[in-house]
């Protein structure tokens, strides 16, 4: 959801460290999940997993809500911004 708020176009994330769990993220969610990654607004649990088939507690939603929110506020957000993606050969 919070893709598509920001309105970030991309295809395939770069220079990003991959979670360890990487190829449990579904398909259609994987390039948004390592844009929000990009962004500093996730960064996976202390064993390098994201846990895709997980449930966010009250706890983690509140940081990922306040990092988006911290974000907005930091000036970086153009609702045109691209964040260096590309597409793959």
């Amino acid at each position: 959801m919070i893709y598509n708020v920001l309105g970030i176009e991309n295809d395939v994330v770069k220079n990003t460290e991959m979670f360890a769990d990487d190829n449990n993220i579904a398909d259609y969610a994987y390039n948004q999940v390592y844009a929000i990654k990009q962004l500093g607004l996730i960064n996976g649990y202390e064993n390098g997993e994201f846990k895709p088939s997980g449930y966010l507690t009250r706890a983690e939603a509140t940081k990922v809500i306040f990092m988006l929110l911290e974000y907005l506020k930091s000036g970086k957000y153009t609702s045109s911004a691209r964040l260096g993606f590309s597409t793959p050969a």
